[in-house]
């Protein structure tokens, strides 16, 4: 079941839950958003063949949050951009320290760059790897598929109504987040 934060005719934003994946996987043995998104459109009536779910961004399987969709192909571009070397790509992340508690940072992390596992492998990098991310060298805390990733806050320019569109979400309720509840009721004030 989709939790849709926000839709209208060109995008949808919604809060995708921890062990579902973006996209299909090589085999499509598993439920994925992609298919849940187009599933959505055709049980709402809308005509699916002139719709696509098209993710502006992926989350890993094992990370929730919000996440924004284009609704249309002539939504999806990219921008180039010159390096100062050819194949380059930087990597760019900003974070604030927000509490330490029974051995486990909250960080806030906002992405410069998006690429490929960036945080978890920044952090991993760092000595310091996300909870329960042992494809990162972290300490498996629990059996089930879910790290200490949760895409919170997301700012984006509508690529229509060039509107400045933001939107909060916070984790659920249960580990590891309910250690920083405290601090976590405060950020979506």
């Amino acid at each position: 079941m989709l939790n849709i934060i926000f839709e209208d005719k060109d995008l949808l934003v919604l809060n995708k839950p921890a062990g579902l994946p973006c996209e299909p996987d090589a085999a499509k043995a598993f439920d994925n958003l992609q298919e849940q998104i187009l599933n959505y459109y055709t049980s709402s009536g809308q005509k699916a063949k002139n719709l696509i779910a098209g993710l502006a961004h992926r989350l890993d399987r094992q990370t929730s949050g919000l996440m924004v969709v284009s609704q249309k192909p002539s939504m999806l571009r990219a921008e180039i951009f010159p390096f100062p070397k050819a194949g380059y790509k930087p990597i760019l992340t900003q974070s604030i320290h927000l509490d330490f508690t029974d051995g486990l940072s909250l960080l806030d992390i906002s992405l410069l760059t998006g690429r490929y596992h960036q945080i978890r492998a920044t952090l991993s990098y760092l000595g310091h790897p996300v909870w329960n991310d042992p494809h990162y060298r972290g300490s498996v805390r629990l059996t089930e598929k879910r790290i200490g990733l949760h895409a919170w806050k997301i700012e984006f320019i509508h690529p229509i109504s060039n509107e400045l569109m933001k939107f909060t979400c916070l984790p659920v309720k249960e580990a590891p987040w309910t250690k920083f509840e405290p601090i976590l009721s405060r950020l979506d004030d």
